[in-house]
Parts: C-alpha cells; sequence; structure tokens
C-alpha cells in the first residue's frame, strides 16, 4: 500500500511539501500541486488519518458500514461488538443510508480511518460497488446482503430455509392466497426467499393463481411508495403476504391500512426478538438468530486479518435456534375492510403533480374515516386556472375543493371566489403543527381562505465535491485570492458561475456555472425576485411603481451577468428541466424550489455523495407552492373542510411527503425517515434565512391586481435585458412607465 514517502519519491517533492498539500496549505506553488496530485491518484494513495494515533498505540480499529441500528441490524451490530471487544479491538461504526448509494464514500472514509477490515451490511449493494470494495484489498465480510455468484467472504441468515417452511406451513393450515415481496433478487439474500417460497409452492401443488412475488427497494420510504402502487393494481389483495425485511414489512403494513385492508396477514423475516407482533397485531416477526450473524462476521473478519495471505473466503450460514413461529398466528379471520355507508359525496379539481397524486392514492383512509366519497380531476397549471376562473364566472358548483398556487390566492380573494375557512374549520389549531415560517407568511391574516399542501422555497444545490476539492480550491485561491466556498452573495454567485464555466476558465471541470429558470414569464421572474430581495429592491410603494430603481437595476445586472454563465438552452427551461439537467450534464450549482427536488429523489440519490444543499445566495428566497381552498358556490363546504383538514393531518401528512411533495408541517420535517429521503429538509427548516411571497399588488382604487398578468409583462422585459435587446436599465425604465400608466388608468 502507498505511503506519503511513495508520494513525495515519485513525485520528487519533500514529504513536507506533501504534508502541506494533503492540509491544503497556500504557500505551495501550483505545477507542484498538480504533480503531486496526479501522484496520489495514480498511487490510489489515502492519507491515514489515523497513522500517527495508531504508531503510539496498538489498539485495532475495525470498521462497520451498516444501514441503521434499528431491529435486527443493530442486534448484528450487538453480535459484532462481543467478538470485537473480546478482542480488545475498537469499532468505527459508519451509517449508510439504505436508500442512496453512498457506500463508496463511506469505505474511503474508513480507508482513511486506517481500519483493518470492515463489515458491510449493504442493502442495496451493487457489483459497482461490491468491485469498490475488492479494490481496496482491505479484509472485508459482507453480512446479510450479498451477491449472487462472487467470491467473497459473507454471512447470512438461513432465509430459503425459513421461507420454505413458513409457506408450507400457511397453505396446509388453509388455502390462502400468498405474495412474496422481497428486495431484489440479484442479491443472495432476496433470492434465497424466492427459492424457499417456490420450493414450498411447488411441493405444495398450490394453485398458481393463488401467488405473486413482487420485488421492491429495500428502503423503508421507496417501498411504501411501489408498495402501494403495487397493491392499488393488484386484481384482488392476497390473504397473506410473506417479506424478506422487517422495515419492508412496516411500509406494507402502513399501504394495508391506508387502502382498508389493515387485517391481512404479514409475516416478517426479523430478528432476536421477544415481540412478535406490532401493536395491532398483525406483522408477524419471524425469528432469526441476529446476534449469532454478528459474531460470525466477526469472527470471520478476524481470523482473515491475521492470515492475510493464507486465508480463503468463506460463506457462512446461520442456522435458525427457535421456533419459526406460533401456529396461532395463522388463522382464518376475515380480511374484508368495513367502510362507513356510501351516502356523500365531493369533487376536487387539482393539479396534476405528485402531492395530489399522493393523497389520491390514500383516500380509502378518508373514506374509511369519514364514509365520504371523494372524485377529482387532474390538470396542468395552466389549464387548472382556466377552468376555475370559468367556473367562478358562471357561479359554478361543479368542484367543492380546489388546489391553488400560492400567487392566485389574493385575486381569488379580493373577487370573494373562496369560503372563508375560519368558519369552518379551527385555524388555531390546524396551523400550530406547521412550521414556524409557514404560519408567519400563511396564517398571519385574521380570514384564512386556503391551506398550504406542498409549500416550500428555493434552496441551492451545489456540487460539493467540486467546492471540497483541493486543486480545485487552489486554483480558485490563485485566480481571485480568495477562498472557495459556497455562495453567500449573487456578486459571489456569479464570480463562482464564471469560474466553472469552461467557456471564461478552460480548466473548469463543468462545461457551465449554473443554470437558470430562463422560462418567461414564471421562471425569469422567480430568478429575479430573490435578487431584488437580496438587493433590498421592491416592485411598488403603496399605489405607486417603483420598478425603476437603483437597487432592481443591480438585481437584473446581476441576473444579466448570471446567464452568460448559464446553461444555454435555460430559456425554455422551468425547474423540471433545471433539475434533470444538472443531474445529467456539466453544471457546478443551480437554484431551484425543494418541491421539485422532492420529485428527482431516486436520479439524484445516484450523485448524492457529490451534492448539497445550502440557503440562498443573499439569504432571502421565494416561497412558492400549492393550497386548498373551497369553492364559494360548494354546496358540500363541511364536507370540503373535513377533505382539506384529513389532507393536512398528521396522520398522512408523512405518507404524503414520502410519496410526492412536501407538506410544511413538523412532524415531517422533524421526521428522520423524511429527512433521510429528503436531505434538503435539514436545511430548508427555514434557519437558512427569510422566505418570502409575492407582493400584493394594488391600483389606484385599491382593488388587487393579478400577478399572473403583471409578471407576464414584467418578464417580457427582463427577457429583452437578459439576451441583450436592451440594457437592463432600459429595460426597467418601460416596464416602469408601462405599469404607471396602467394603474393611473386604472
Amino acid at each position: 500500500m502507498a505511503t506519503i514517502k511513495d508520494v513525495a519519491r515519485l513525485a520528487n517533492v519533500s514529504i513536507a511539501t506533501v504534508s502541506n498539500i494533503i492540509n491544503n496549505k497556500k504557500n505551495v506553488n501550483i505545477d507542484i500541486y498538480n504533480r503531486v496530485i496526479k501522484v496520489m491518484k495514480e498511487l490510489n494513495y489515502h492519507p491515514n488519518l489515523l497513522a500517527k494515533n495508531l504508531k503510539n498505540n496498538s489498539m485495532m480499529f475495525i470498521g462497520v458500514i451498516i444501514p441503521h441500528m434499528n431491529g435486527y441490524y443493530g442486534q448484528m451490530l450487538n453480535g459484532i461488538n462481543q467478538i470485537i471487544e473480546d478482542n480488545k479491538c475498537q469499532l468505527i461504526i459508519k451509517g449508510i443510508k439504505d436508500n442512496k448509494n453512498d457506500g463508496t464514500q463511506k469505505i474511503v472514509d474508513l480507508i482513511n480511518l486506517g481500519v483493518k477490515g470492515i463489515i458491510c451490511v449493504l442493502p442495496n449493494i451493487n457489483e459497482n460497488l461490491f468491485n469498490e470494495l475488492i479494490s481496496y484489498r482491505r479484509p472485508l465480510v459482507l453480512l446479510d446482503h450479498y451477491l449472487v455468484n462472487k467470491d467473497c467472504n459473507f454471512v447470512k441468515f438461513d432465509n430459503e430455509g425459513t421461507v420454505y417452511l413458513l409457506t408450507k406451513e400457511i397453505i396446509k393450515e388453509r388455502s390462502k392466497s400468498v405474495c412474496l415481496i422481497t428486495g431484489s433478487t440479484y442479491m443472495g439474500s432476496e433470492a434465497d426467499c424466492l427459492a424457499g417460497f417456490l420450493k414450498a409452492i411447488n411441493e405444495e401443488n398450490f394453485d398458481n393463481s393463488k401467488i405473486n412475488s413482487y420485488e421492491v427497494d429495500l428502503s423503508k420510504e421507496r417501498a411504501f411508495a411501489q408498495l402501494l402502487e403495487i397493491l392499488i393494481n393488484i386484481k384482488e389483495i392476497p390473504d397473506c403476504f410473506v417479506i424478506s425485511n422487517e422495515f419492508i414489512a412496516e411500509s406494507l403494513y402502513e399501504v394495508l391500512s391506508f387502502l382498508g385492508h389493515s387485517n391481512k396477514k404479514v409475516y416478517s423475516l426479523s430478528g432476536d426478538n421477544w415481540c412478535t407482533r406490532n401493536e395491532n397485531g398483525n406483522i408477524y416477526k419471524i425469528r432469526r438468530n441476529a446476534i449469532q450473524c454478528g459474531i460470525e462476521a466477526a469472527k470471520l473478519l478476524l481470523e482473515q486479518i491475521d492470515a492475510p495471505l493464507v486465508f480463503d473466503t468463506q460463506q457462512v450460514k446461520v442456522d435458525n435456534l427457535y421456533n419459526l413461529y406460533d401456529k396461532s398466528y395463522i388463522d382464518d379471520k376475515s380480511c374484508k375492510p368495513v367502510n362507513k355507508p356510501n351516502s356523500k359525496k365531493i369533487k376536487a379539481l387539482l393539479l396534476d403533480a405528485p402531492m395530489s397524486q399522493a393523497f389520491i392514492k390514500l383516500l380509502p383512509d378518508f373514506k374509511q374515516k369519514t364514509g365520504i366519497d371523494v372524485e377529482y380531476d387532474y390538470m396542468n397549471q395552466k389549464d387548472l386556472r382556466r377552468k376555475m376562473m370559468e367556473n367562478w364566472q358562471h357561479e359554478n358548483n361543479h368542484y367543492d375543493v380546489y388546489m391553488i398556487d400560492m400567487p392566485w390566492l389574493p385575486t381569488m380573494i379580493n373577487k370573494k371566489y373562496l369560503f372563508k375557512l375560519n368558519d369552518l374549520i379551527d385555524i388555531n389549531k390546524l396551523s400550530s403543527n406547521y412550521v414556524s415560517i409557514i404560519k408567519s407568511v400563511l396564517f398571519d391574516k385574521k380570514e384564512i381562505y386556503a391551506v398550504p399542501v406542498d409549500v416550500g422555497s428555493q434552496i441551492l444545490v451545489c456540487r460539493s465535491n467540486l467546492f471540497e476539492d483541493k486543486m480545485i480550491q487552489k486554483e480558485f485561491y490563485i485566480k481571485h485570492g480568495i477562498e472557495l466556498q459556497i455562495p453567500r452573495t449573487w456578486r459571489e454567485f456569479n464570480l463562482i458561475s464564471k469560474f466553472f464555466t469552461r467557456e471564461f476558465n478552460h480548466n473548469s471541470p463543468t462545461k457551465y456555472g449554473t443554470c437558470i429558470l430562463g422560462y418567461a414569464p414564471t421562471g425569469l421572474i422567480e430568478e429575479f425576485l430573490p435578487r431584488q430581495w437580496s438587493y433590498n429592491g421592491k416592485m411598488f410603494s403603496g399605489q405607486d411603481t417603483s420598478i425603476y430603481s437603483v437597487q432592481n437595476i443591480k438585481a437584473l445586472k446581476n441576473l444579466c451577468e448570471c446567464f452568460k454563465y448559464s446553461y444555454p438552452e435555460c430559456v425554455n427551461f422551468m425547474e423540471d428541466e433545471q433539475i434533470n439537467e444538472f443531474i445529467n450534464n456539466d453544471i457546478a450549482m443551480i437554484n431551484t424550489y425543494n418541491l421539485h427536488i422532492s420529485r428527482y429523489q431516486k436520479e439524484l440519490g445516484q450523485i448524492e455523495n457529490d451534492i448539497k444543499y445550502y440557503a440562498m445566495p443573499g439569504n432571502v428566497s421565494l416561497m412558492g407552492g400549492w393550497l386548498l381552498g373551497i369553492n364559494k358556490f360548494s354546496r358540500e363546504p363541511d364536507l370540503g373542510a373535513k377533505f382539506i383538514e384529513w389532507v393536512v393531518s398528521d396522520d398522512i401528512s408523512v405518507q404524503c411527503s414520502m410519496l410526492g411533495g412536501i407538506i410544511p408541517k413538523k412532524n415531517v420535517f422533524l421526521n428522520n425517515e423524511v429527512q433521510s429521503e429528503h436531505p434538503w429538509l435539514r436545511e430548508i427548516d427555514l434557519k437558512i434565512g427569510s422566505s418570502r411571497i409575492r407582493e400584493e399588488i394594488f391600483n389606484g382604487e385599491g382593488e388587487i391586481i393579478s400577478n399572473y398578468e403583471f409578471e407576464e409583462y414584467l418578464a417580457r422585459y427582463i427577457e429583452k435585458a437578459i439576451h441583450q435587446e436592451c440594457s437592463p436599465e432600459d429595460a426597467l425604465k418601460k416596464a416602469h412607465m408601462f405599469f404607471a400608466k396602467r394603474m393611473s388608468n386604472t
């Protein structure tokens, strides 16, 4: 293994110089710096951060990578720790999100800390990650999850035998329909479950029409969405489920409860449990010797560390030492859902978006609790607004509940299109569970006409690996004389965007510094407003136009400059196109909405180790999102209010947030599992600065002017300035004169 001496020798520099580079000292010539970095990469050299400690201490460090310490994972860790402590070693534990691909970074971290060997519990292990593990040539043991036909050390449960015996017993007790749910069967742990299940089915000559098997992600959060989709589309819900993982079983039971099938039987492989049922009595945990698995893994690793040159890989299967289950679990209770009488009905007009699709999927829960049927129509943003305006103009009561974009709300209130919710809902009680910024911005008025269901703010998304790269840091410092850091101001944002744009810096690791929202009007306005607020600009002062001002000119100049460093096709982009381009192309950083980030969690998970989320430059951002309100002409406002209360209730807000957008409630923002799926939540808990909503615009008679109409005109002038058809000063002067004249005429 390469040492710091090897690096110094091949780079023809002193050990002190290499040390200075590792510690990012600024007194190193850039050519020498580049030469040393090149050698370090060629040698695959990683600084041993614990070398000094280990030199003076005989203690041996063992690394463990594990998703979390809940359930049987924690029991396996207990077993590992027993052996490690008995051998006077120390554990270094690295948590890995079981729904993300951050295993590589955890491996590198442990290597850098000087561990002698690693035990890995990796629910999403794949061939690339496996090859990465092997390449470091450290003693290694995979525990529970392993790849089929790969030669390595692993310790596994007897999943095949366990599922085989369990399935046979279920079939013998009563001829029921049975469904197996596992993770991907490219992993041996899941393939073993499928093999045991099929073996039992074949031996018992079970009716093939009564069996199903599905594969889902081993993340509890992602499995929830996948299981909901499966069960919504399945022809008939099976009577019994056999699950390979107790964490998936929890998600399955949640889905069954929402769909009115909470009395279905769920048999889940688990660990050393003395409590074998959940509180509702319908998840039966099948005991496996998890502690012993951990013990065997630790023993196997220490054996390899003691004799690395002569050690042959070993595969250990731990037999179950307990009775599989209490046969009384397997009964013949009815599995039919109980619904309230179908006597009431409302209809909702909704945006075609993940959040509305989420709570529509959960509607069986609302029907069970209230007996109210909900019909609904989905529309895109433009058609949704048009349809609502048509209905209101004709005093149409076809829809009871509307989904409303936040900028539309002032106009709708002014036109008296919505029911006042204070008369239908306990607003104080409802608002108390929202995060503080939502309470202060959306619940600060005496009269409330809509409730937020999918609201968030703009955030800065950066490829943090670029900002942390020492060679890039060095180049930026030499070029500008300041540290490279996450931009705090819009001026700094443009400086860094230019540095990361190859047209202006041929050494840039990315082609473009950023990608703005260039679509007019909405995108350009969303780019302009946070800059305007950061420079203390405003659109209006009372009923007077303030568009042409020093502050607004500075904001527009900044946006025009930023366009030079942006992905050129951005002129047609809103958030979805912007984020997709950021994921797939050479772009260093973007400003976007957290709501849209949520839709790309799977794709972003592939590069999660390379990105982080921060406050917007200038520490001020635009709040946006969607609300639910009740049509003024509804015949059933009370029923519509019940529906709104249910959508934002604590009972389903977390589930909706896992399926789509984010309901801005405390129980969502503080939920560790939701934070794991949406890591930006830690930043956007609105300690990061102030979020604002658009200004309300009034004409000379005190009536509200539509934001949509105002922004459409303003964006035309901003667009001209960005494309250099006129100067920022001329653009804002013309916009100022246009609106001043229009408002005085009104």
